[in-house]
């Protein structure tokens, strides 16, 4: 197994990553939300943070937290040829309290990585079903379970922040070989990975969310993420598709 140079983790800062745990009630062991009267708990902790007591809320912004650890273990992927260990017992969430807003860090207690060697391409389908199937859908199933909100909501709030990720890099970087490879993969991650990389599906969940468009264009949501709930004047995001 190889490691993450300083820099390496660094970047990945950028997406929640976090070297340290916390003792606030709102840090949790990623298993431990599988089982459903602990999630029911931890929704409703959050929620307090939020100014609503609806676990369809809850739920709803927790996946879109959940977002930057799409982002996070793609871009090393994409950018460094290098997978984390997704495994929910080598993940915690991370809640420092005394933040104005509950953005939740992303500790892992294993930090070492592997890495691509010939074949890349079933290497990266390989870390992208852990990614996907074994970590963010079976998350996705334990809320849809439990509080009844939209696997359709959840996906879009996983996918935007993918979409986030990837034209931010489009539009930072330079070299011409690194930018076929973040486009490349990309492309396949929204539109030729199959279905079964994300769980039981037959088509890729993620492709519904995304259209080409100008890079400095706003997109519109397809699904309401009901954000405008824990708003106290109800402000809805600027994509929100029911304003």
């Amino acid at each position: 197994m190889h490691e993450l140079s300083n820099g390496e983790l660094a970047d990945l800062e950028k997406f929640r990553l976090t070297t340290s745990q916390t003792s606030s009630s709102l840090s949790i062991q990623l298993d431990q939300l599988y089982d459903k009267q602990q999630l029911i708990e931890y929704l409703q902790k959050a929620g307090s943070r939020m100014n609503t007591n609806n676990n369809l809320v809850s739920a709803s912004m927790l996946t879109k937290r959940y977002g930057f650890f799409a982002a996070l273990n793609l871009y090393a992927i994409t950018m460094w040829d290098k997978a984390l260990n997704v495994s929910t017992k080598n993940i915690s969430l991370e809640t420092v309290d005394e933040d104005p807003v509950w953005l939740p860090g992303f500790f892992f207690k294993d930090l070492s990585v592997d890495i691509a060697l010939d074949n890349r391409g079933s290497w990266r389908d390989e870390k992208l079903t852990l990614l996907f199937k074994e970590n963010i859908y079976p998350l996705i199933m334990e809320i849809s379970k439990t509080v009844k909100l939209s696997r359709l909501i959840m996906w879009e709030n996983i996918a935007l922040y993918i979409i986030w990720m990837y034209e931010t890099l489009l539009k930072r970087e330079t070299d011409q070989d690194l930018i076929e490879k973040i486009k490349n993969d990309f492309h396949y991650i929204m539109h030729e990975a199959p279905g079964e990389v994300f769980g039981p599906y037959h088509k890729n969940p993620l492709s519904k969310y995304f259209q080409i468009n100008d890079l400095n264009e706003e997109r519109m949501r397809k699904t309401c993420c009901l954000y405008y709930l824990t708003s106290e004047k109800g402000t809805r995001c600027k994509t929100c598709p029911t304003k």
